[in-house]
């Protein structure tokens, strides 16, 4: 009787790489959807202008090259109450 060869644990370890390769991918994949679907631009994510196309970080407020806003401030909360 022989018993597993070289050629078939190399195999093994291959398709074992290849599977733990896409688990990583897709853990990697949804982690990158979860940042991008919370609706605020993270400090990496990037962007161009749409004046005059310099790429610009998402969460710039104006455009480092032309000067043009790229996010009007709007407070997350108002200044005052007015009850």
């Amino acid at each position: 009787m022989m018993g597993i060869g070289i050629v078939e644990l190399v195999i093994v370890a291959v398709v074992g790489l290849v599977c733990v390769g896409v688990v990583v991918a897709m853990a990697l994949a949804a982690m990158s959807m979860t940042v991008r679907g919370s609706g605020k631009p993270g400090p990496g994510d990037m962007m161009h202008c749409p004046g005059c196309g310099t790429p610009v970080a998402a969460n710039d407020r104006y455009c480092s090259q032309c000067g043009r806003v790229l996010h009007p401030h709007t407070p997350d909360k108002p200044d005052r109450d007015d009850h």
